[in-house]
């Protein structure tokens, strides 16, 4: 018993306590470099999950659902020391593995294909676990936090000299749109988010304190809102439109076949497309394009 103790002991200290300093290894793309590196604000090891977690019969130990530290940094070539810093945070879906995506090269396209404006960070949540748990991420001021290591990392690594916010996106895939919304019921960080994109999402889980997160992001000026979805979550966006239409919030709801690039970049009001492309074809088509034609690439009229 002493040693599994002692072993519970250390991953409740390890994030608490300084991250002993090592050399930064990126590896370097045509499109810019990228890292994988572990952050003291990563989502887990966190006290929610140190008896791992079950769902039905299923049991996801914390030892191997919930024990990575490492997020992912991608930095494309021409980011200027000089200028406030854009990010994307990506959060994924249940089943999924940041280091086994950057293996198969998705999160370097996101890139690749996307904006070079910005810096895109993947957050490991539960890792090949059907958990929409993201520890340290769910607490308030939580990617707060991230953002200031990131940010610190950059100017640690010579990329900028005196680190700022600029314009913040969230991306949200599958059930990823319910730590989102977590981070949006907190107002200090709801204020920093410039655009989210939901891709296939869920509002389901805690659905009626999720959708009031996001009603309350739209309540804020200026802010970029799209949401793509497929036949598995058409219910739960149609809600949410029943709810803005009541609250007279105006909006638009169109099929996958009546969007193109030039429609993504110029609407305003929140938008919600319908697609029958299939739950992996959304991300793969829309993820980089939403951000292609965000508030990072808009040029103000």
């Amino acid at each position: 018993m002493l040693p599994a103790l002692c072993l519970i002991c250390t991953l409740i200290a390890a994030p608490t306590a300084p991250v002993k300093a090592s050399p930064v290894v990126w590896r370097v793309e045509e499109w810019g470099r990228y890292t994988h590196v572990p952050f003291k604000s990563a989502p887990f090891p966190h006290t929610s999950r140190l008896k791992g977690f079950k769902q039905f019969t299923k049991i996801y130990p914390m030892g191997l659902h919930y024990s990575e530290r490492k997020v992912a940094v991608l930095v494309p070539h021409g980011i200027s020391p000089l200028e406030p810093v854009n990010l994307v945070f990506f959060f994924h879906e249940h089943n999924y593995s940041v280091e086994a995506n950057l293996r198969g090269g998705w999160p370097q396209r996101l890139v690749e294909q996307g904006s070079r404006k910005a810096l895109d960070v993947f957050p490991q949540g539960p890792k090949l676990a059907s958990d929409s748990c993201f520890g340290r991420l769910d607490e308030a001021g939580g990617l707060q936090r991230m953002i200031d290591e990131a940010l610190d990392l950059l100017r640690h690594e010579g990329i900028v000299n005196s680190p700022r916010l600029g314009k913040l996106v969230l991306i949200g895939y599958g059930q990823g749109c319910i730590p989102i919304a977590r981070i949006l019921a907190d107002p200090a960080q709801r204020a920093l988010v410039s655009e989210v994109d939901l891709l296939d999402a869920f509002f389901n889980g805690a659905q009626q304190a999720t959708s009031q997160s996001y009603c309350k992001l739209l309540e804020t000026k200026g802010v970029l809102f799209r949401s793509i979805f497929s036949r598995g979550p058409e219910h739960e966006n149609m809600m949410f439109l029943i709810h803005l239409n009541t609250a007279k919030r105006a909006f638009q709801l169109r099929d996958h076949s009546n969007v193109n690039e030039d429609m993504l970049r110029e609407h305003a009001d929140p938008l919600f497309v319908f697609s029958n492309i299939g739950h992996k074809q959304i991300l793969r088509h829309y993820a980089a394009l939403l951000v292609k034609t965000g508030v990072l690439e808009r040029v103000r009229k």
